[in-house]
């Protein structure tokens, strides 16, 4: 009898460790089909999240027949001056304002060795007179400007004795959005209608910014300084 006792407990503890077996195995094929779902969710999610950033960042506003100027910041060449040169001669703009850089550092040490680097707004400046814009139709703001918010505070002053009623702001595509939200903020009650026409030789692709080096440290850049902005800095 004791020998039966036994023997059953053995081929209980048999069926024990089959179905303990069966249990491991349901959890690995579990834990395998969970991964599986989250390489794929992240496959086609991240993506379309990252694409979703990338048209954030581009605010267009260019459905304007007309504007009274056309406001081309510095900080990309000759990509802007472009795009504010096609406005200004497909008769969309009566003139142009450009907005002067300040020197940087480095143009700062090359001048120290005699090497003059010209500024973003001498360069536009060229290339606007060289895309058929008259002399007498391009104006250049007084101060120097090293911030997009210095752009909004350079003109805000010159509109204190310039009034305009519209005004179309020329930048890159991911720098769009944040310097609307600039020019919006420093001119309100102005009583200005900003409009915003990025400009289209700007190498920026809103949806696959991210399979580009360059591109992908444009955005980099940005984001930190949108987050400023939205934390009331500029």
């Amino acid at each position: 009898m004791f020998r039966s006792k036994k023997t059953r407990a053995e081929g209980g503890g048999g069926a024990d460790a089959s179905a303990g077996g069966r249990y491991r195995a349901k959890r690995w094929v579990g834990a395998f089909c969970l991964l599986v779902w989250a390489m794929l969710a992240t496959w086609f999610l991240i993506p379309a999240m990252l694409g979703n950033l990338g048209r954030f960042l581009v605010y267009e506003s260019d459905d304007f027949s007309t504007v009274d100027a056309v406001v081309l910041l510095p900080g990309s060449v000759p990509d802007r001056a472009f795009q504010a040169a096609e406005l200004f001669r497909g008769s969309r703009a009566q003139r142009i304002l450009l907005i002067q850089d300040g020197p940087s550092a480095s143009h700062n040490l090359l001048k120290q060795i005699g090497i003059e680097q010209a500024l973003h707004w001498e360069i536009n400046r060229q290339v606007l007179l060289a895309r058929g814009v008259p002399e007498n139709r391009i104006e250049m703001l007084d101060g120097a400007s090293f911030s997009t918010g210095d752009d909004a505070r350079v003109l805000r002053n010159y509109l204190s004795q310039h009034p305009l009623d519209s005004v179309a702001l020329v930048t890159c595509p991911y720098h769009a959005r944040r310097a609307y939200w600039n020019f919006n903020r420093e001119l309100d009650g102005a009583g200005l209608k900003i409009y915003s026409a990025p400009s289209r030789y700007c190498e920026f692709d809103p949806i696959g910014w991210w399979k580009n080096r360059d591109q992908f440290l444009l955005v980099y850049v940005e984001l930190p300084k949108l987050l400023a902005f939205l934390a009331g800095k500029s």
